[in-house]
């Protein structure tokens, strides 16, 4: 009988202790979740202007489709369901956040001096910052990147007569000056194939995403009509092709694929403001008066531009191009109106809606991965 019983209160132990034992596993999970929204996953190694957002696409999984500078100043991750995870406290004046191609890396520029900034890139998956570049004992610092590739940055610094294009690889850290340039990086291939840098009163470069200059006979561009010399101010790239939409200095639009020597004139408006190339033969834009918004697509094939929908507001606004983007098939555009209130709008096909995700958020810059 005694022996029964041994072996019954020793099962009840047992059994007690399992319980236990996963009880003190839950807790654990449920701490590290509960630090990973409310607290920084690290801190950067080293009274904001711009607050941005990325919206990102990662068909791999990823689980934060935004990118964040809060009003206070700090860096956030958030989901399409207002879930957040802090990734940084520390205050830098952060501004440009830019994704890495494949979603596993956010680049940032934040102040190393009050007057320098730099390259700091925060790693998702070790849930690490590591600063990119060093320019604290520069005169200037870092002002303009893009992501070229998954691992690779091409970054503007310094002033004209030494104001270089360098190249950043992640994984060497190697940092090389690859050309020098005069002008700023004013737009990119959506494939990443290419950046476009413009100086004041000159004809636009193109650079490879290695940083060399690519041979194109811009300057020598001549209208495929009449013939007459084009002076291009700007340069856009349809998505995933060689063709160029490009505007001239008197506003005309035109369409040339890269290493052509002439331009066809095309029927676009020249109040037209275009945001973004969906597909390798249409061009979004839009045009607006005073409080109404009319927006469409440029079509390559038929050289018209169609209007797609018009939306009226009782408020007058402007539209923020610089911050407006196209993400997923979709068009974003920023409105300020009249009563210096914002409002981020999604067009999808031929109808535009207040966008839900957006509303209500205080941030303010919105950048294209």
């Amino acid at each position: 009988m005694n022996g029964k019983k041994t072996i019954f209160i020793g099962i009840i132990v047992a059994v007690v202790a399992l319980v236990l034992t996963i009880v003190i596993l839950l807790l654990s999970q449920l701490s590290n979740i509960t630090g990973n929204n409310n607290s920084p996953a690290s801190i950067p190694v080293s009274n904001p202007n711009n607050v941005n957002i990325i919206d990102l696409n990662n068909s791999k999984g990823g689980a934060f489709e935004y990118a964040v500078i809060r009003p206070d100043d700090t860096i956030e991750l958030r989901n399409k369901l207002n879930e957040k995870f802090i990734i940084g406290l520390e205050k830098r004046n952060w501004k440009s956040l830019k994704w890495s191609p494949d979603g596993k890396l956010v680049a940032v520029l934040g102040k190393s001096t009050p007057a320098i900034y730099d390259i700091y890139i925060y790693n998702l998956a070790q849930k690490e910052w590591s600063t990119a570049t060093d320019f604290k004992n520069f005169s200037t610092g870092v002002d303009q990147y893009n992501w070229v590739e998954n691992n690779t940055i091409l970054f503007t610094q310094g002033e004209d007569p030494t104001r270089w294009i360098h190249r950043f690889n992640y994984v060497s850290k190697e940092i090389l000056k690859v050309a020098n340039v005069s002008g700023d990086i004013v737009s990119q291939s959506p494939d990443l194939k290419y950046i476009v840098v413009k100086a004041d009163n000159a004809v636009p470069q193109i650079f490879n995403a290695s940083g060399e200059l690519q041979e194109f006979p811009l300057g020598t561009l001549t209208d495929a009509e009449t013939a007459n010399p084009i002076a291009l101010n700007e340069i856009k790239f349809f998505n995933n092709s060689e063709k160029v939409l490009a505007r001239d200095v008197y506003g005309d639009f035109y369409k040339f694929n890269l290493g052509d020597n002439t331009a066809v004139r095309t029927t676009i408006n020249s109040s037209t403001s275009l945001v973004c190339s969906l597909t390798e033969n249409s061009f979004n834009g839009f045009t607006s008066t005073s409080n109404t918004l009319s927006y469409g697509t440029y079509s390559s094939k038929d050289n018209v531009f169609n209007i797609l929908g018009e939306e009226s507001f009782k408020l007058s606004f402007t539209v923020d191009l610089q911050n407006s983007y196209c993400a997923n098939g979709n068009i974003y555009l920023k409105l300020l109106f009249a009563d210096e209130s914002t409002q981020w709008y999604k067009q999808e096909a031929t109808k535009i809606e207040a966008d839900g995700v957006l509303d209500g958020n205080l941030e303010t810059d919105i950048i294209e991965k």
